[in-house]
């Protein structure tokens, strides 16, 4: 059962509505693009485990997507958290394409023309695991066994895994049910009562924390390069015209009383939730 479910993480939002208010003569248009190509790359690799998910029971697994909690020193950010009475999972998802080599200390990505180097995820997994057992403990739970999985989306990768130790800890989607299951058999006895289990669910999605980004820094834009104005919410352009509380769209002819909605959603995740400076109040204003 998903307590948190699949959703577009905030920070990739947030590319994305560059992207479509950056003006198309800008210099930086094809980079910002290339970032929000990667970031929805990954997200569509996370929205594909819905399907080998959706095999556990709902009465025994609770699932978190896009968990960003706090360990009293850093924050950290899980793919997902698979919890039950029995142990809980992190799941750390790639969506890359090409042949895949994890050695001990990085992951090379090999394609016909390039070879390419990544931290290896099974390190990232164990900082992961230590994180959420050092942010259980704060709340005072202990003696949970935590075990981790890389999982791949296997219609992209061609994975050579050089350590035996790598099989227990990478999988492709499509055998994660099957990965769960022996999870269960090596814990067959609770470790979390129900009660207990339900409390820390309440207290993951109070402390969870979206990442926000700021993308003109990250990307090299500037935000007098944001086009303004009311998008459409059937063919997406920005030419929207109010008449007596009622935007018109005159590209598709369009209507609604709340596509002013869109604008502020938009204006929230480029310029943040507080207008500091004379630029925000100015664009603010005239972003509608």
């Amino acid at each position: 059962m998903y307590l948190k479910p699949i959703q577009i993480p905030f920070q990739v939002k947030q590319f994305e509505i560059l992207f479509q208010r950056l003006n198309p003569d800008s210099s930086k248009k094809q980079d910002v693009y290339l970032q929000m190509s990667k970031y929805l790359a990954g997200f569509k690799g996370e929205k594909s485990l819905d399907y080998p998910l959706s095999f556990l029971s709902a009465d025994e697994y609770s699932i978190f997507h896009n968990l960003r909690l706090y360990d009293g020193i850093h924050y950290f950010q899980i793919d997902f958290l698979v919890l039950s009475p029995y142990f809980f999972l992190i799941l750390e998802v790639k969506n890359i394409m090409g042949r895949v080599t994890i050695n001990k200390h990085q992951m090379i990505r090999s394609t016909d023309r390039t070879e390419e180097a990544f931290p290896n995820p099974m390190i990232q997994n164990a900082r992961l695991k230590e994180q959420l057992s050092s942010w259980l403990l704060l709340r005072g739970c202990t003696g949970i066994p935590i075990q981790t999985q890389v999982v791949f989306i296997p219609s992209k990768s061609i994975l050579h895994l050089d350590l035996a130790d790598q099989q227990n800890h990478i999988c492709t989607s499509d055998f994660l049910p099957i990965r769960i299951s022996s999870l269960k058999k090596q814990y067959p006895r609770p470790a979390v009562d129900r009660s207990t289990l339900l409390d820390l669910s309440k207290k993951l999605l109070s402390e969870h924390k979206d990442l926000e980004i700021d993308v003109f820094k990250q990307t090299g834009t500037v935000p007098e390069e944001i086009l303004t104005g009311v998008r459409c919410p059937r063919c997406e352009k920005l030419a929207m015209n109010r008449h007596s509380a009622v935007w018109t769209c005159p590209a598709c002819g369009f209507e609604s009383r709340t596509a002013q909605l869109i604008a502020i959603n938009d204006y929230r995740h480029l310029f943040g939730p507080i207008v500091t400076n004379s630029f925000g109040r100015q664009k603010n204003a005239s972003f509608l």
